[in-house]
């Protein structure tokens, strides 16, 4: 079912509270409430690990 409002049904005031157009800032002062994550020896192993394994059920089938 199609409804389709008629523009001159809306009061002046409404039409241009639609239509105005707000001016976009950026919010500089925020902080991200998780620290940034580092990449280290650990994550590396258990890549390595990780690799190993599937590499190994692969070849043993």
């Amino acid at each position: 079912m199609k409804t389709s409002i008629q523009l001159n049904q809306l009061s002046q005031e409404t039409l241009e509270q639609l239509t105005t157009q707000v001016s976009e800032t950026i919010a500089t002062n925020l902080q991200d409430a998780r620290p940034a994550k580092t990449f280290g020896a650990v994550d590396m192993w258990k890549i390595r690990r990780n690799r190993s394994s599937i590499t190994r059920s692969r070849y043993s089938a």
